[in-house]
């Protein structure tokens, strides 16, 4: 369900003006590559709970590999990810447990949490004001209230 929350922070993202997009690891492979075509110097960010899941570091090797300048962000709670990352995002959910062991619940809402510090983060860096902010979120009640 790491994916979900991939989305929901590519769509935070975009709505600061930031170009972006959401991939799944999987789709990489299978023609996606060709997004980072004529792309200087992108940022991947990766969501993996373990760290290890394999469509995500075949995906990152495959990205390192065709564009070496890429930037890997890593939002796990591995303390050593297989997935190669230049700036690991490790979280804990210390003693809290996944349902059966196996059910994305409270990892889903830290991920969630670690991508919400990164949007609030990046808002920081861009210096967004709210005038650049309700330009590309005009409408809702968001568009209302910073009109």
């Amino acid at each position: 369900k790491s994916g979900k929350v991939g989305e929901r922070l590519a769509v935070s993202l975009r709505s600061l003006g930031i170009r972006c997009t959401y991939i799944h690891a999987s789709e990489w492979a299978h023609g996606d590559l060709g997004m980072l075509e004529g792309c200087t110097h992108p940022v991947v960010v990766s969501l993996s709970h373990s760290g290890s899941t394999q469509e995500v570091v075949s995906a990152v090797q495959g990205i390192k590999h065709r564009l070496p300048t890429t930037t890997t962000l890593t939002i796990t709670s591995a303390d050593t990810p297989l997935i190669p990352t230049d700036v690991p995002l490790t979280y804990s959910m210390g003693d809290a447990t996944e349902p059966l062991d196996a059910i994305p619940t409270t990892s889903v809402v830290v991920q969630e949490a670690v991508s919400n510090c990164l949007v609030r983060e990046v808002t920081e860096m861009v210096g967004l004001s709210k005038g650049q902010f309700r330009a590309n979120h005009p409408g809702g009640a968001i568009g209302v209230k910073l009109a």
